[in-house]
């Protein structure tokens, strides 16, 4: 009798456990997206995607300044290249620069458990959104080919695929 209790004891826990980690993601499990992303603008732009795994990281990105992140031999960058987190590409006018979802950067992503990317673009002045987030959840994106179609002009960065409400 004591072992049957136990055993519903367990289970109840693990019953919680696995309800209480899906409440923590609403966008579901975390899953490889093609990424598209699209200069629209004849000014020099770079763009890196990073991959975030946890909120100290999530903070750390969202406190830094455009200044921060860009100047000369940033170690920002520099470490999160070290980690195999980063990926950067300068970018053409009209040429998308596509991440497709088989690239082995998506499974050192998703090994590190990443849940957002952070499209982080090197802009003509300091100034506009020069850093979009992109959660990467399973139910997160309302995209067709399982696609995020991302636009960066002279203002800033923009995400053109609906997210799901």
């Amino acid at each position: 009798m004591n072992r049957h209790v136990i055993f519903v004891m367990v289970l109840c826990v693990a019953v919680v456990a696995s309800m209480a980690g899906c409440a923590s993601s609403p966008s579901g499990r975390p899953v490889a997206w093609n990424i598209s992303i699209t200069k629209k603008t004849t000014a020099s732009i770079e763009v890196d995607l990073v991959g975030v795994a946890n909120k100290n990281e999530e903070s750390f990105l969202n406190g830094l300044s455009s200044e921060d992140y860009w100047k000369p031999d940033s170690q920002i960058r520099k470490d999160a290249e070290k980690l195999g987190n980063k990926l950067t590409k300068f970018l053409q006018v009209d040429q998308p620069w596509i991440v497709q979802r088989t690239d082995p950067q998506w499974q050192a992503w998703l090994n590190r458990g990443v849940f957002e990317l952070f499209v982080i673009a090197r802009l003509p002045e300091a100034s506009g959104d020069w850093k979009v987030v992109l959660p990467v959840g399973k139910k997160a994106w309302d995209a067709k080919h399982h696609t995020l179609e991302i636009v960066v002009v002279d203002s800033g960065v923009s995400v053109q695929t609906k997210a799901k409400e």
